[in-house]
Parts: C-alpha cells; sequence; structure tokens
C-alpha cells in the first residue's frame, strides 16, 4: 500500500518543487517540460542544409513533385531557425533569411512548376549564392554554399 502525504507535508512539497528552479543557478540546464529548440547551427546543418542537398538531387533528376516537397520544406525549415532564434550575434535571423532568399525560391519555385531543369539549375544557384551572402552578412564569410556532389541519403530515390 502506497503512502500517503497529510496536508502539512504535500504543502511543503509542493513549496519545495516550486522554489528549487527559482533558486537553481543561472548556468544550470534546466530539464524538464519545456520543448527542445536545436541551436541554430544544428538547424543549418540537419534540416536546412539536408534539405538544401535534397532539393538539388530531386530538381537535377526532374522529380518536380519531391522537388516541391523539398523546397517547400526548405522553407519551413527556414522559417523556423528564424522563429526559434530571433538573433544571432545582433543580426536579425528571420529578416535576413526571408530577405536574402525569398526572390530566388520565386525562381525555384516557377522552374518547379514549368519543369525546366535548365531554370532550375539556375534558380537553385541563386538560393545557393543567397545562402553564402546571408553567411557572409552574418560574419561568416567563410561558410559558402553549393551544389552538392554526392547524396548524403543514400537510402532515398530522387529520380522517378
Amino acid at each position: 500500500m502506497a503512502a500517503t502525504l497529510g496536508g502539512a507535508a504535500a504543502a511543503a512539497l509542493a513549496a519545495a518543487l516550486l522554489v528549487a528552479p527559482a533558486t537553481a543557478s543561472a548556468k544550470t540546464p534546466m530539464v524538464g517540460p519545456g520543448p527542445y529548440v536545436p541551436g541554430l547551427g544544428a538547424m543549418m546543418l540537419g534540416p536546412i542544409q539536408g534539405r538544401h542537398a535534397k532539393l538539388w538531387f530531386a530538381g537535377n533528376a526532374g522529380n518536380w513533385e519531391l522537388a516541391a516537397y523539398e523546397l517547400d520544406e526548405l522553407q519551413e525549415s527556414l522559417e523556423g531557425a528564424g522563429k526559434f532564434h530571433k538573433g544571432f550575434k545582433g543580426k536579425p535571423v528571420g529578416p535576413m533569411i526571408k530577405s536574402m532568399t525569398e526572390e530566388p525560391f520565386k525562381l525555384v519555385d516557377k522552374a518547379i512548376a514549368a519543369k525546366n531543369k535548365a531554370d532550375f539549375v539556375a534558380a537553385y544557384d541563386k538560393v545557393s549564392e543567397a545562402c553564402t551572402s546571408c553567411h557572409a552578412a552574418a560574419g561568416f564569410p567563410y561558410i559558402v554554399i553549393q551544389r552538392p556532389s554526392d547524396p548524403w541519403f543514400s537510402d532515398m530515390k530522387f529520380s522517378k
């Protein structure tokens, strides 16, 4: 049979649990019910760079349905980076990303809708240039984005 706490003991326990987080050191990592938010670098390296690469392989293979999907996912991932990281080293993440990628993304979308590989390649390169420009504006000119040469995802078929 489980032991039960009396009213005073239960109140003391509840008070201790409420006060403990407030008295924890500012350097103490909080583990608990809050959602995990990956760092901006983790978001760039994981979902964003992965979607950028998958977009290339799908469009280059002429798999326009998959390319449209990957474009949408790439845009969503970048929006998430701006939502969860309002600023980075004094730079406004979301507005920077949007201002630099909005037009190139429209070109990619248009090329995908037209199923035009030459236009897709040119538009994709514009997206890569926009990413590189954004990195440079954020103080990282050595991060240069280009067309991927090998798929990271050997378990995914990019052609139809």
